[in-house]
């Protein structure tokens, strides 16, 4: 079974950006092209992602990453960060 953690909220967003009529549609090509490595058995390849997010946040905004490492914010925790990469398609 494919499952993509997070889904429920990529959904909502489309529901409340496009619509009902378009929201199924918003969400399956965003599955069947951006979110599609993520749809996995397992959250292996979404936490592989995860694990860029400190180098990636290091290179673009150092100062924002000082602040989250100093207050010791477990980023590479699927449940506070699985949305970000999901509804952003890092």
């Amino acid at each position: 079974m494919l499952q993509l953690q997070g889904l429920h909220d990529v959904a909502s967003v489309a529901l409340l950006a496009v619509g009902p009529s378009r929201a199924a549609l918003v969400v399956e090509r965003l599955l069947c092209a951006h979110l599609k490595g993520l749809a996995t058995p397992s959250l292996d390849v979404t936490m592989a992602v995860l694990r860029l997010l400190y180098p990636l946040l290091e290179r673009h905004d150092a100062e924002l990453h000082r602040f989250v490492t100093g207050a010791k914010v477990r980023v590479c925790w699927p449940g506070s960060c699985v949305r970000l990469v999901v509804v952003t398609g890092l």
